[in-house]
């Protein structure tokens, strides 16, 4: 299904590559974001949990090369960092308190989400400067979530992958340099993530 999608896009990309100029270059940039993840504190509720509240904003960052197969369509691999999120709850230790189940007291819980990508990326000029772009890919992740309740803390690490949707603007300098700002969106096992970011791009 995930490749019969990405063979679909391909057909775009090409209707919106208008030459060969610029072809054929390697580039490479980060850049520092804010992250949106989708979680509450029903993500670790046992039954036991009488009150507390989800921080579910964070800093991340990226770090990307690209590859431009035409004038303004590339493919692009990155790292991505989205940052941690948490939870701080307390629990009244009215679900038998057998792990997973919590013992009366304080909860505590992390939420770590990074991983791989690689998208294609088309971009529209508006001017010799000035383009807005859009992107599609796929995101190799990991979510690891520890939960500390009793002195106790347990860790679980939840991998998979899917996809991931993004558009910006970028503005390009003098010598090939760019500024980006960009919002991305993705789905990750039912949790909704969104990242803002804003970032550079050197061509070489």
């Amino acid at each position: 299904m995930k490749l019969r999608h990405a063979l679909l896009f391909l057909p775009v990309l090409l209707i919106l590559a208008p030459g060969r100029a610029e072809a054929g270059k390697f580039y490479l940039g980060g850049s520092v974001s804010q992250s949106s993840v989708d979680i509450s504190l029903s993500d670790i509720d046992d039954g036991s949990i009488t009150s507390g509240s989800a921080d579910n904003t964070d800093k991340g960052w990226k770090g990307f090369v690209g590859f431009r197969l035409f004038k303004f369509v590339a493919i692009e691999a990155d790292k991505i960092d989205v940052g941690e999120v948490s939870i701080s709850a307390v629990s009244d230790g009215s679900v038998l308190p057998i792990p997973p189940n919590f013992a009366a007291g304080d909860v505590a819980a992390t939420i770590d989400l990074d991983g791989y990508r690689l998208s294609a990326l088309a971009a529209l000029p508006i001017g010799k400067r000035f383009s807005v772009f859009a992107r599609f890919g796929y995101f190799e992740w990991d979510i690891v979530t520890s939960v500390t309740n009793d002195g106790v803390t347990t860790t679980d690490v939840a991998s998979d992958t899917d996809e991931f949707y993004g558009a910006g603007v970028a503005w390009k300098f003098k010598g090939g340099t760019s500024l980006r700002v960009e919002y991305e969106t993705m789905t990750l096992d039912s949790t909704d993530v969104d990242i803002a970011s804003v970032g550079l791009a050197f061509g070489f």
